[in-house]
């Protein structure tokens, strides 16, 4: 574009030049000036449009190019045959045949990485997306280990991340006190907004599909209410020091303040759309500071975590606790099953299955074999998946079942599990170096014979 401006240029004073006939230079190089403002006037028309045709010729590439030139994305070519599809019975592949009959596993394909893996981040319909140990964002279609990408972050810990609307919101901490959000779209995939919050280092967030927005719980720098789709700051609430994700409440939000100091912390209602306090309360427990929330599939009623030993389930709506639970013994973490059921994992290796509307125990396994702050369930299937720790090499992922707890069978890698997820009946289990992905069929309906 620039040159061909100068092109222009040089054809004006030519032909200026060639106006003035009073000039002595003009009678002594006429011809010379009108060939050279001709040439200048082709070579700048030439040069103005050779971009457009060039695209015209070529749209894959300039629309490749358009994309690597974007700020803050660097998109990638596929590795060179990747997937590697190995025979059952392969020795990498022989604890299939050890597999019970009614747990029907069929292996998919087997991706080597070009990074090694750090942590998975979600899996969508269209997208496979992890971490990987340069703190970058990758991902690659879920079913077929094709279409991969990358996004350069440069993350050091993800503090908090959440998916909502196609879109996947990362919280980070890249420098000390201050907070970092990147809106991924899934489906381009590329940043679209990215926003700083100063003066916070811990926090959560939660997408809320009613207002179409962002609530990020700062800690120290309050509550932060952004518009999903630009990062526009929709309220600020500085005042609550929070940390954890605020709660859906009917019409409400619900912030929890913990005791701090002098402070001696509250619970907010507040409007969704203009961050007003409706009403604030007391504490349920004076003694509460480590409130941490696991709301439940009914959205309705929340199980949290009040210390190290007790849990409730709260009604939201007007701060009711509807059962107690106290523990001798430390929880490790609490994870919801369904609308019926919930697990609580203990730091003495102890994994029980309570009624969720009662708090009642269903049973209790011991499961010294197993880490069970990783474990993952897949309540379709009704499995629960953990990493083996009976082995030195810790290569092996145990399968259970949500029904009794029991141990059904263990999966044999090439190399110690790093992470493990379900997608629909997709099972992918990822290592330092590779992911392995897995269809598993659900057990034939049996019917009645009369």
């Amino acid at each position: 574009m620039v040159l061909s401006w100068a092109f222009f240029l040089v054809s004006v004073i030519c032909a200026l030049m060639i106006t003035s006939v009073k000039h002595p230079l003009t009678r002594k190089y006429r011809k010379v000036l009108i060939s050279t403002a001709v040439s200048g006037m082709v070579l700048g028309v030439a040069t103005w449009f050779m971009p457009l045709l060039l695209r015209k010729v070529n749209p894959v590439q300039s629309k490749k190019i358009a994309m690597e030139q974007l700020p803050v994305t660097a998109w990638e070519e596929p590795l060179e045959n990747p997937i590697t599809s190995l025979d059952p019975n392969y020795d990498e592949m022989s604890w299939l045949k050890k597999v019970p009959e009614n747990h029907k596993i069929r292996f998919k394909f087997k991706l080597k990485l070009e990074r090694d893996f750090q942590k998975l981040i979600t899996i969508q319909e269209n997208q496979f997306v992890y971490l990987d140990q340069e703190g970058d964002l990758r991902g690659f279609d879920p079913y077929t280990a094709l279409n991969h990408w990358k996004i350069h972050l440069g993350i050091r810990k993800i503090i908090s991340q959440v998916v909502g609307q196609k879109r996947l919101f990362l919280i980070d901490a890249p420098k000390n006190e201050s907070l970092r959000i990147s809106c991924i779209d899934l489906l381009t995939p590329s940043i679209l907004w990215q926003r700083i919050i100063p003066e916070s280092k811990e926090g959560a967030a939660v997408f809320d599909f009613e207002t179409q927005s962002l609530v990020v719980s700062t800690a120290s720098d309050g509550i932060w209410s952004l518009r999903s789709k630009t990062g526009e700051i929709l309220w600020k609430k500085p005042e609550i020091f929070t940390k954890v994700k605020v709660l859906l409440a009917g019409k409400n939000f619900l912030a929890f303040e913990p005791p701090v100091g002098k402070n001696i912390g509250s619970w907010y209602f507040l409007d969704p759309l203009t961050g007003t306090v409706v009403q604030k309360k007391n504490h349920i427990y004076p003694e509460m500071e480590n409130f941490t929330p696991f709301a439940t599939a009914d959205g309705i009623q929340v199980l949290a975590q009040v210390n190290a030993t007790q849990y409730f389930l709260l009604n939201p709506i007007d701060l009711s606790v509807l059962w107690s639970q106290t523990s001798i013994d430390p929880i490790l973490k609490l994870t919801i099953i369904d609308e019926h059921y919930f697990l609580v994992a203990y730091q003495n290796k102890l994994l029980e299955k309570r009624d969720l509307k009662t708090g009642e125990l269903i049973w209790q396994k011991k499961m010294s074999q197993v880490d069970l702050a990783a474990f993952k369930i897949d309540p379709t299937q009704n499995l629960l998946l953990a990493p083996a720790t009976d082995d030195d090499d810790q290569k092996g992922t145990g399968f259970y079942s949500l029904d009794d707890g029991n141990y059904l069978f263990t999966t044999q890698m090439t190399e110690p599990t790093r992470d493990m997820d379900f997608f629909g009946d997709w099972l992918y289990l990822m290592s330092e170096t590779f992911i392995w992905a897995f269809q598993h069929e659900k057990p034939p309906a049996t019917q009645d014979q009369n």
